[in-house]
């Protein structure tokens, strides 16, 4: 999800709505501000995107940059959903490294533009994350969820949106923030990954 608007940046590997001029003296001077996302390379007959996205870690930091100093202006900007996108993603990203685990954090796309925000590896589980600012996906939003999801072989697939009621599927659902967070934490946990392997076996 590229940022739009006056704000968007010609240059794709930036995931959030400042241009790269812009930061270099800071990720110079702080590189912990910076979230660099790999591409997934995945065997598969389609060209993929070889760049590395790069994401605001502190979403505060991005809003007071950028003037949107009130939840108004936040929303009525060109580039909010960039900023939701990258946020979702750190806060997915740390609640496991926070524990010890290391997801190996991917982001998948195609040169036809076929994307997967956010990829992770979850005990023995691929999860295939993609995020929306909408407070009410719909099912086409799913739909090429699963198309991509197969194309990496990702177990869960799960689409990040505001909304309030849960649409669990099982390995396919419809969530909010929160929910994803209490799912990785607990698929991370110990006791889900022993019982993971009795039921493998």
């Amino acid at each position: 999800m590229a940022s739009s608007g006056t704000h968007r940046n010609s240059d794709s590997r930036w995931g959030s709505p400042i241009t790269p001029s812009a930061v270099t003296p800071i990720i110079s001077s702080a590189p912990f501000l910076v979230r660099r996302l790999p591409p997934l390379h995945a065997n598969i007959n389609k060209r993929l995107t070889k760049s590395p996205k790069l994401y605001w870690r502190d979403s505060g930091l991005l809003h007071a940059l950028l003037g949107a100093t009130t939840t108004d202006a936040l929303l009525n900007a060109p580039w909010v959903g960039a900023s939701w996108e990258g946020f979702v993603i750190e806060q997915a990203i740390s609640c496991l490294t926070q524990r010890g685990v290391d997801p190996d954090p991917h982001f998948f796309r195609t040169s036809d533009g076929r994307e997967i925000d956010l990829i992770l590896t979850v005990g023995r589980e691929r999860w295939a994350i993609e995020v929306k600012l909408t407070s009410a996906p719909s099912e086409k939003d799913l739909a090429q969820l699963d198309s991509v999801a197969d194309l990496v072989g990702a177990e869960r697939r799960i689409l990040v949106s505001r909304i309030e009621r849960i649409a669990d599927g099982g390995r396919r659902v419809s969530a909010n923030l929160p929910w994803l967070i209490d799912a990785l934490v607990s698929a991370a946990s110990p006791q889900h990954a022993r019982h993971r392997r009795r039921t493998v076996r």
